[in-house]
C-alpha cells in the first residue's frame, strides 16, 4: 500500500512540474504577445516573474478599491511639477508606461516634457490600468478641480490596453474601483494558456479594438465640454505592432488627435534591454531622452 502512495505521488508530483512548465511557457508567450517586452534570461527569472504575478492577483488585487480621487498625490498619481512655470500645462494620461515604472518624475515621461517644454506637467497616468480608467477621471468634477486646463492633452497607448478596457470598473465618490463581485482581475487569468488564449482573442479582436477607439475618443468628447476646443490631443503608440497601429491611426486623427508611433519618433528599437529598466519592459530615461525632443519638435509643444 505504501509502495502504491508512493508512486502516485510521484506521478502527481510529475504531472504538477509538467504543468507549471506548460503554463510558465504560456505565461512568457502571453507577456510577449501583448507587446511588454518583457526577456526572460533564464527558466528562474520566468518563474520568479510568473510567480509574483499570480501572488499580486489572488493575494493583492482581490475586491482592491483603487485610485480614489481624494486629492492624495504620489499613491497613485504622481506629484505635478514645473508648477512654477507661467505657461499652460501638459496633461499626460495612460498606464504605467506614461507613470514612470521604476523611474522617478524627473527620470520619467513627465520630466523630459517639463525639460524639453518648460511648461507645467500634470501625470493622472495609472499603473496597470488604461482607457476606461483615465475616461472615468475625466467624467468626474473632482477631476477637473485637481488638474488645470492643459494645452496638450497626450494619452501613451499599448496593446495590453485593450484588454484592460474589459474589465469591469465603476466609479463612485469621484473614485474609480474595480467590481468587488470579481474574485481576480480578469484581464489576466490562471491557467496561463486560457489567458493566452483570452489574449489573442482580446488583441486582435475588431470589437474590443473599436470599444478601445471609442473609450479614447469619449475621453476627448467629455474633457473639451470642460476645457472647450483649444487643448490639443495627441496619441503616443508606444509598442512595435504596426498592425494596430494603422488601424488605430485613421479612426483618431479623425477624431482629432495628433497620432505618433515609436516608428514615427526614432529609429532605435527601444525594445531593447538597455532602453527598459530592470523589468526589461517599461521604458527607461534613455528612451524618454530619445522620444521626448523628437515628439515636442513634431508637435510643438
Amino acid at each position: 500500500m505504501k509502495k502504491l502512495v508512493l508512486i502516485l505521488s510521484v506521478n502527481l508530483l510529475i504531472l504538477l512540474i509538467l504543468f507549471l512548465s506548460f503554463d510558465i511557457y504560456c505565461f512568457v508567450k502571453d507577456v510577449r504577445y501583448n507587446g511588454r517586452f518583457y526577456v526572460f534570461e533564464n527558466p528562474l527569472t520566468a518563474f520568479k516573474y510568473y510567480a509574483r504575478t499570480y501572488k499580486r492577483i489572488f493575494y493583492t488585487e482581490k475586491n482592491y478599491d483603487i485610485a480614489f480621487l481624494n486629492g492624495v498625490w504620489g499613491k497613485y498619481y504622481r506629484a505635478p511639477i514645473n508648477l512654477s512655470s507661467d505657461k499652460q500645462p501638459v496633461l499626460i494620461m495612460g498606464c504605467s508606461f506614461a507613470f514612470g515604472n521604476e523611474l522617478t518624475p524627473e527620470q520619467s515621461l513627465m520630466g523630459k516634457i517639463a525639460k524639453y517644454t518648460s511648461r507645467p506637467v500634470y501625470n493622472r497616468a495609472m499603473l496597470a490600468l488604461g482607457a476606461d480608467e483615465m475616461l472615468y477621471q475625466l467624467r468626474t468634477d473632482r477631476f477637473y478641480s485637481l488638474v488645470p486646463k492643459p494645452e496638450w492633452f497626450l494619452y501613451v497607448f499599448i496593446p495590453d490596453q485593450i484588454r484592460r478596457t474589459q474589465i469591469p470598473c465603476s466609479v463612485v465618490d469621484g473614485g474609480v474601483y474595480y467590481d468587488k463581485n470579481l474574485k481576480i482581475r480578469p484581464n489576466i487569468n490562471f491557467p496561463s494558456f486560457y489567458s493566452l488564449k483570452r489574449s489573442k482573442e482580446y488583441i486582435h479582436n475588431k470589437k474590443y479594438l473599436t470599444q478601445t477607439l471609442n473609450t479614447i475618443k469619449e475621453m476627448k468628447n467629455v474633457s473639451q465640454k470642460h476645457w472647450g476646443n483649444d487643448t490639443k490631443y495627441v496619441f503616443l503608440f508606444y509598442n512595435e505592432d504596426d498592425n494596430i497601429y494603422q488601424q488605430m491611426k485613421p479612426v483618431l486623427e479623425q477624431a482629432g488627435f495628433i497620432c505618433y508611433s515609436l516608428k514615427d519618433l526614432t529609429d532605435i528599437d527601444l525594445t531593447q534591454n538597455e532602453y527598459t529598466v530592470s523589468d526589461n519592459m517599461h521604458p527607461s530615461e534613455k528612451a524618454w531622452e530619445i522620444i521626448v525632443p523628437e515628439l515636442v519638435r513634431k508637435t510643438g509643444m
